[in-house]
């Protein structure tokens, strides 16, 4: 009953700093939290027996768009359950990965949990290994598979001149795929819209080719009307700019038939390389993450008390602000978040430009609009 109120503690605390996605949020804590257990049976051999607790140690990859809070979630779960936390980016240099680099990293991580927790050779915490959509077409997961599956870590100790074996066997690894920018570095076919007509058999893989029935209709029968009309024949009902309008917005319909494609392809890629038994070897609980939206958005600025919105009141030395803002300026706010490419690291950046638009008689031009002046009493 105590480990559920703890849980259910621990969801409360980070969900309120983190409420983009429940799901993902519960499956991380109930991860972290079975892991801490396995620690904890560890450490109090007498107060458990072989059967009060069978539960598999599992490292978690969580898979989502750049910017939606994955890190800074993963982050309060340590926090709230009060365990160190760190954070390092895959070595990557150029196209290479380095493997002294990354052996580096880690027994620089691995030293500093090991002198915070007063020199304890079992350690505990999560190690979040983030970026990993640069290397996903690497080969280079076997390096870190042999790091973190063999359980333990040779750590030289300058106060005992020697070295130490260290238990990792409890640590907790996070691996993150920031999705959307994943296209930078994995390669997908050539996408191509071409008629039926046109397909070529010589190409092979290299090229993908989509097509539509009704878009090459379409095109076949705006391509005659053109050439009737520049033949100078009648029956034309359509002008020439009505045609070649028509045949842009054709057009317009075929890139994004394309789009859809190339996106389709480049999902399936990454679905196939993070489904991989290496893959899952590593990473035995897989987390997606759904897509950042505008209610999530604006419940993190309103509620979180990490969020950078309740600096941005304190600054301005308005407690009245909050009230206006939450009816007003916030919603504008999350759709600026929302269709920046940072999402919500561009938070600060979004307040700062509605700070500056806060001109000296105290009102917010906002986008053309006066949205909020100070009245006779100081109100606003």
């Amino acid at each position: 009953m105590g480990d559920e109120l703890k849980v259910k503690d621990v969801f409360t605390k980070v969900y309120r700093n983190c409420p983009q996605d429940k799901s993902a949020l519960i499956r991380l804590i109930m991860q972290v939290h079975t892991n801490q257990n396995i620690y904890n049976k560890k450490e109090n051999k007498d107060k458990y027996s072989e059967n009060d607790y069978k539960a598999k140690h599992e490292n978690i990859l969580l898979d989502g768009d750049f910017g939606i809070g994955k890190t800074t979630m993963v982050e309060e779960v340590a926090k709230a359950f009060k365990i160190p936390f760190y954070k390092f980016l895959f070595p990557k240099i150029g196209n290479i990965v380095s493997s002294d680099i990354l052996l580096q990293n880690f027994n620089d991580i691995f030293a500093n949990m090991y002198n915070e927790n007063g020199h304890n050779t079992k350690l505990t915490g999560i190690v979040l290994i983030d970026e990993l959509e640069k290397v996903l077409e690497f080969d280079c997961f076997n390096m870190l598979d042999n790091i973190i599956s063999m359980k333990c870590f040779s750590l030289y100790d300058e106060n005992s001149d020697s070295y130490i074996i260290l238990d990792i066997s409890n640590v907790t690894f996070v691996g993150e795929i920031n999705r959307d920018m994943a296209s930078e570095y994995v390669s997908i076919p050539n996408i191509k819209y071409v008629s039926f007509s046109e397909v070529s058999g010589d190409d092979g893989d290299e090229i993908i080719y989509v097509n539509d029935d009704e878009l090459d209709k379409k095109q076949i029968e705006i391509d005659k009307k053109i050439k009737k009309f520049m033949s100078g024949k009648d029956n034309v009902s359509e002008d020439l700019e009505c045609l070649r309008t028509e045949n842009i917005n054709l057009q317009v319909l075929k890139e994004q038939l394309v789009e859809k494609e190339r996106q389709n392809a480049f999902n399936s890629k990454v679905d196939y390389i993070t489904d991989t038994p290496s893959m899952w070897h590593l990473f035995g609980n897989h987390i997606s993450f759904l897509p950042l939206s505008l209610d999530s958005i604006i419940t993190i600025l309103v509620e979180s008390n990490i969020s950078e919105y309740k600096n941005l009141a304190s600054k301005l030395g308005a407690e009245d602000f909050l009230e206006f803002v939450n009816k007003e300026v916030i919603i504008q706010a999350g759709e600026m978040i929302l269709d920046n490419p940072n999402k919500l690291y561009s938070v600060p950046d979004v307040f700062y430009k509605i700070a500056e638009e806060l001109n000296n008689d105290d009102m917010i031009d906002l986008y053309g609009k006066t949205l909020v002046k100070r009245d006779s009493n100081g109100k606003y």
